[in-house]
């Protein structure tokens, strides 16, 4: 089965693959947490959340290089930075794995993440979550905008200070 969790910045996407997977493991599935490595910041979560109890993370830069034998259930943070998403995700759920996925679904440009919108298809469940807009206090903040002074590269990973999440009104969509 795959699941996947997507919404801008700031909406609850790794709060809630922690959620689905710390339910996993109370009904003692063997679980794992999967994050990029370009990923390094400390907390996990927006939100400061910091435990994972029980539940591993393993930090690595392809998903080829993860043996998924051990696991019942596989979350993958950040879904939008591993290559071949779909591809694996696909593969592991065919061998009877049950696969989160938590990703953004475009760049603060509104450019799609091609990685997560080619795992919609093969997934069983989708879910799209807002953030509170931070310049209105609207509950559709459904998109990221960049606030930082420059952005040299296409990705840069960062959290408050860097992004805002913003409502269609908010985030001038033409």
């Amino acid at each position: 089965m795959i699941q996947v969790i997507i919404g801008p910045m700031f909406s609850g996407k790794t709060t809630e693959l922690l959620r689905r997977l710390q339910r996993a493991n109370i009904a003692g599935k063997k679980v794992i947490l999967v994050r990029p490595k370009i990923d390094t910041r400390e907390t996990i979560t927006h939100d400061e959340v910091k435990t994972l109890g029980s539940i591993p993370q393993l930090f690595i830069s392809d998903l080829s290089e993860f043996d998924i034998n051990s696991y019942d259930y596989i979350g993958i943070d950040e879904g939008q930075f591993f290559s071949n998403l779909a591809l694996h995700v696909n593969k592991w759920a065919n061998m009877e794995k049950h696969i989160i996925v938590a990703g953004l679904d475009s760049t603060s440009e509104l450019t799609p993440f091609e990685e997560i919108l080619q795992l919609i298809p093969y997934a069983e469940e989708v879910t799209k979550l807002n953030a509170v807009c931070t310049k209105c206090g609207s509950d559709f903040g459904a998109y990221t905008k960049f606030v930082g002074e420059q952005k040299k590269d296409k990705i840069l990973v960062g959290g408050k200070g860097l992004y805002e999440a913003r409502c269609r009104k908010c985030w001038n969509l033409p």
